[in-house]
């Protein structure tokens, strides 16, 4: 089990790498049109593996929404952040109340 304070380090550096992945790269890369959006993607993969109280899948929305609200001029500032973190917690209230999930013991505990 890792301690608390390392998962927030390291999920904020995953998603400085990602954000930065995701502003230089993936703009040229398209799939039907469409942007490929790896920030919020990981925030729903974490939110979906992780326990239903858990808060990785939080600090996870709030620190990818920070990282593209930065590095975007088209909104203003904080836009991004709400936006994952709305799924973010939509997503937990969702697996809290009506989804019951088997318990997998070959994933890793997030």
């Amino acid at each position: 089990m890792v301690p608390k304070v390392l998962k927030i380090f390291l999920i904020l550096i995953i998603f400085y790498f990602l954000a930065l992945i995701q502003i230089s790269f993936l703009p040229f890369f398209t799939i039907f049109s469409k942007n490929i959006h790896l920030i919020l993607i990981l925030i729903i993969v974490i939110n979906l593996i992780e326990k239903p109280k858990g808060k990785v899948g939080l600090y996870s929305a709030i620190f990818g929404g920070i990282f593209l609200d930065i590095s975007s001029s088209y909104y203003f500032l904080g836009f991004n952040t709400a936006v994952f973190l709305a799924i973010s917690i939509f997503l937990k209230l969702i697996l809290l109340r009506y989804v019951k999930l088997p318990s997998f013991q070959k994933f890793p505990e997030i």
